[in-house]
């Protein structure tokens, strides 16, 4: 029989509702008590409130999920009986059925809803793993005063924990940073950004350092989740945490830190890149300077010119030509910082001329426009040498007659 219940709530007609109040009571009468759950289904979608009382037995229901289910529908016609009701919710169903009360009880009342898990964590030992499993997928539901109390009760287990994590992998941890991880709302960003320079930042940076060895091609979720709040906090822990990557002895490592280099950058974090970008190095086959171009990118972006020239001109055509769209270009580099391309373009230096244009195209130093020219006069038509001297001409934004002549030749050839 409980599948005409099922039917029913299926039923998209408008003689649905009537339906149910025809049929209710037979059903009730002929539906195995083992399985209510497609009754609670029924009351919740036709908005039966005078079966609310029913709703409250099935909350001692341990067969077919009725428990949750009766809690959920509950939510939705009786918030006030549900916020007392919540207690009682077995802390498995709870965790198991978030998506099917969370959204409607926050729905109908969020401050209430907030304030009574609050009160409900704080009367747990380890409640801010209850809160973990019940705001889950929905973490921007938290307000202020409970983010603050769940990162304190995080703080105060990972003190005890931390030995713990590489060698025993304490159950769950990713799963409860994982939380803090997952918020993006700017009020309680605020909340996380306050616990720069305090023991949870330095925690959750012990925490990631002592994992760095463990990370290669693998993932590892504590670490990533760590490294998210870390993000989060935005103090100095998660600069001292990509330092670290920076500097590790393994090239996957590394390229993580590269990866996250912008977030939090210092002094210590650039002289990693710049050392990394005149390492000797090499990836592939055949081998090529691949992490050094990261490097190069990251300190373009930085802004650090003299570094990327040096970079250029030791690697080359190596280094991405995308290097270009990485430096913000507020202002030219000055003529005396790049002495040395100068001079390279003025002998046209065969043998580093492209390293050059390259280099002078990441200048916008509209000064070297006239020796390029020359070089691009010069070169044969389906050089290298010529194209590098092209895209230089356009990087430094040429719009001179000149320039579109010599274009024009050669395209015709």
């Amino acid at each position: 029989m409980s599948e005409l219940g099922w039917l029913l709530w299926n039923l998209e007609r408008p003689e649905a509702k009537e339906l149910w109040c025809q049929l209710k009571s037979t059903l009730f009468e002929k539906v195995s008590p083992d399985n209510p759950r497609s009754l609670i289904r029924c009351i919740g979608r036709f908005k039966d409130r005078a079966e609310v009382p029913r709703l409250r037995q099935w909350l001692n229901c341990v067969e077919d999920f009725a428990q949750p289910a009766a809690f959920s529908v509950l939510c939705q016609l009786d918030p006030d009986a549900a916020l007392v009701a919540v207690e009682d919710l077995a802390d498995a169903n709870a965790a198991f059925a978030r998506s099917w009360w969370v959204p409607e009880l926050f729905f109908r009342m969020p401050q209430e809803a907030n304030e009574r898990l609050l009160a409900v964590a704080k009367r747990r030992d380890s409640g801010h793993h209850y809160l973990a499993d019940i705001y889950a997928g929905q973490e921007n539901l938290i307000d202020s005063a409970t983010l603050e109390f769940y990162l304190d009760a995080l703080e105060a287990e990972l003190v005890k924990c931390s030995d713990q994590v590489v060698v025993n992998n304490v159950p769950r941890l990713d799963h409860r940073l994982g939380l803090v991880a997952n918020i993006h709302r700017p009020d309680l960003l605020r909340v996380i950004e306050a616990k720069a320079n305090t023991p949870l930042e330095k925690l959750l940076l012990e925490i990631a350092q002592s994992l760095l060895p463990r990370l290669g091609f693998s993932k590892d979720p504590v670490f990533n989740t760590a490294h998210a709040v870390l993000c989060k906090i935005g103090g100095e822990g998660v600069t001292e945490l990509i330092n670290s990557e920076l500097a590790s002895n393994n090239h996957l490592t590394r390229r993580r830190g590269m990866a996250d280099a912008l977030k939090e950058p210092d002094d210590r974090t650039r002289a990693l890149l710049r050392l990394i970008s005149q390492s000797h190095e090499l990836e592939g086959n055949p081998p090529r300077p691949v992490e050094q171009g990261r490097a190069l990118q990251a300190l373009a972006a930085l802004g650090d010119d003299q570094a990327v020239i040096r970079g250029i001109l030791r690697w080359g055509q190596h280094v991405p030509r995308s290097i270009l769209l990485y430096r913000t270009p507020q202002k030219p580099v000055e003529i005396v910082g790049l002495r040395e391309v100068l001079d390279l373009l003025i002998r046209n230096n065969a043998a580093k001329a492209d390293s050059a244009l390259m280099a002078a195209s990441v200048s916008r130093n509209c000064k070297y426009i006239p020796p390029i020219q020359e070089i691009l006069k010069q070169a044969p038509p389906e050089s290298h040498t010529a194209l590098c001297a092209a895209i230089a001409l356009m990087a430094l934004d040429d719009k001179s007659e000149e320039f579109f002549e010599i274009l024009i030749r050669l395209l015709a050839t």
